[in-house]
């Protein structure tokens, strides 16, 4: 209790503001320490500013739980990734442990630690790191290890078996890697004890469960032996060696989640790389079968770079893009180079039409995803006896036309495109050439891997919600103006005639207007996104005499009062009105 209340006057004591800390999070990779940069979300990368602290009463620990909390805020990986601040270390830029001062002789505090790099230097100009607990200990050789009670009434104290550093035992011999752990140091601590003892690498788990009977008093039947960020029971024939490679595994696992995908058709070591997202996706989403959730949660794992969204055109987005050029008159072929030469099929696509200067904020991009499928479905696909099935071209063979194509339909999947429904059922067909092409380029993306692993989602391209009066005008958001206003008034009268004008469209008294194509013309698709709309579609009433769009926020604009109905067909037969 006395040393609350002293923590207590400290704190009040000390003058807080400006005492904060930045804390980035970091790996280690070839040897090493590196931040994770805030474009790899999915690996719980970016930074985040903590505080305020007292300048010598907080402690390391302080500055790593509110890290934690902060970090699990601003990204929803983080917290999937790390469950507990308990499997974090905090570190310096160096990736040692924040323990003591760098120089070692005092223990850290805030102040000490400004002072030692510069007096004068500004707190919140300090950085220290987040790192996690597995990927330190396969950096330094390090196990933990935890026994629980083995009866459901009982739950012991955890005990711990950390291993702090590796002892290498002398040996003359040239042949001996100097690498190689042959004596490993664990300190153990139970029940706020702790005590270090020394086992050969290769000790079984059978030898540690003997030890902890012997040193605890305990029989076999009152505990059993897990590692702790693995889970997974420790085996009686497990060795010491075995589990740190297992650590090194899941670290080199984290690193592959990490890397970018190149699109080039030869390049098949990366496959790999979106096995392992794929893998690590239906781990997490083990206990779920609903398909939405599960797709979602893939395009968080895969998608690195900008946000595939935009919230407001007033915030300036940043991250990484996949940069493509494309001609309107020579889409599919301008598509299928432009493809084959992106470096990070992870990144969202940012579309430069020819001669068009419009930023691609998302629209553009959809639009190009839209016109694709619907070139790769009239190109590659027939009716043969009833069925839909994609058309052998030995031309496209040969220049990887299908395995662009089984890319381009993936890459559409994640980013928001509409996928005709043909499109996935080719891919159950008899493998020849073309459809092991197509079924590659699917791979590529991931996407193959979650069909195969979870065939209803497939469903999901072939049981589309239809469009009709109600469900178009309910997707939007309708902005008015105050109530009571003249304004609100002429509002109102403007939508009343949008609504009649819709049900003209509808019922097929508007020509060749359709009710998908009001929905294309506001959000740049011509049916209800799969995965949902990023940002809900809105209304919103200006002062215009056509109808015009931003795609990129899926906003349409109106005229704030009643218009011929010709103003509205003009609109919406003509791609153009839409301004990004």
């Amino acid at each position: 209790m006395r040393d609350e209340t002293e923590r207590s006057y400290t704190l009040k004591e000390e003058n807080l503001e400006g005492n904060q800390i930045t804390v980035g999070h970091g790996h280690f990779k070839a040897g090493k320490f590196s931040r994770i940069s805030c474009t790899s979300l999915s690996l719980g990368g970016g930074i985040v500013v903590v505080g305020p602290f007292a300048k010598t009463g907080n402690t390391s620990d302080d500055i790593r739980k509110a890290a934690y909390k902060k970090f699990c805020q601003q990204n929803r990986n983080f917290k999937q990734l790390f469950k507990s601040h308990k499997k974090l270390y905090l570190v310096y830029p160096d990736g040692t442990l924040v323990e003591k001062l760098p120089d070692g002789k005092e223990v850290f505090s805030i102040l000490g630690y400004r002072d030692f790099l510069d007096p004068k230097k500004r707190f919140d100009r300090l950085r220290l790191y987040l790192c996690s607990k597995q990927n330190y200990q396969a950096e330094n050789g390090l196990i933990e290890i935890v026994t629980d009670s083995s009866s459901e009434d009982e739950q012991l104290p955890p005990l711990v078996l950390s291993h702090t550093r590796s002892e290498y035992m002398d040996n003359s011999s040239e042949e001996l890697e100097e690498s190689l752990i042959l004596v490993k140091e664990v300190i153990f601590h139970y029940n706020g004890n702790e005590w270090k003892e020394n086992f050969p690498n290769n000790t079984k788990g059978s030898v540690l469960a003997s030890f902890i009977e012997t040193t605890l008093k305990m029989s076999k039947g009152e505990f059993h032996l897990k590692v702790c960020d693995g889970g997974r029971d420790v085996m009686a024939d497990d060795r010491l060696q075995d589990l740190a490679d297992e650590e090194e595994g899941e670290c080199n696992r984290l690193e592959e989640l990490e890397k970018a995908i190149p699109a080039n058709f030869c390049d098949q070591s990366a496959d790999r790389t979106a096995d392992i997202i794929a893998e690590a996706t239906l781990e997490i989403m083990a206990d779920v079968s609903e398909p939405v959730s599960i797709l979602k949660e893939y395009r968080e794992q895969f998608l690195q770079g900008r946000p595939l969204d935009v919230v407001s055109m007033a915030e300036a987005i940043e991250g990484d893009t996949s940069a493509i050029f494309i001609s309107r008159n020579n889409l599919f072929e301008d598509a299928m180079e432009e493809l084959k030469n992106l470096g990070n099929i992870r990144c969202p696509l940012e579309v430069s039409f020819y001669g068009e200067e419009a930023m691609d904020l998302g629209g553009p991009r959809k639009e190009f995803l839209a016109f694709l499928m619907q070139e790769i479905q009239d190109r590659f696909l027939v009716t043969h006896q009833g069925d839909v099935i994609l058309q052998i071209n030995e031309d496209a063979i040969g220049k990887h036309h299908f395995f662009y194509a089984g890319m381009a339909v993936g890459i559409g999947i994640l980013q928001g495109a509409d996928i005709p429904e043909h499109l996935l059922h080719v891919t159950t067909q008899p493998q020849q050439e073309h459809v092991r092409q197509f079924r590659s380029g699917l791979r590529r993306t991931g996407v193959l891997q979650l069909l195969e692993s979870k065939p209803n989602i497939r469903h999901l391209f072939t049981q589309r919600k239809s469009i009709n009066v109600t469900s178009l005008l309910h997707t939007f958001h309708t902005i008015f103006s105050e109530e009571g206003s003249n304004k609100r008034h002429k509002e109102e009268e403007a939508y009343r005639f949008f609504v009649k004008y819709v049900r003209d469209v509808y019922s097929g008294r508007r020509g060749n207007v359709t009710v998908e194509r009001i929905l294309k013309f506001a959000t740049g698709s011509a049916s209800f996104p799969v995965l949902g709309y990023g940002i809900a579609p809105t209304i919103e009433f200006v002062d215009t005499r056509y109808p015009t769009s931003s795609t990129c926020i899926n906003k349409m604009y109106l005229p704030n009062e009643e218009m011929i109905a010709e103003n509205y067909d003009m609109a919406f037969m003509n791609d153009y009105f839409g301004l990004e």
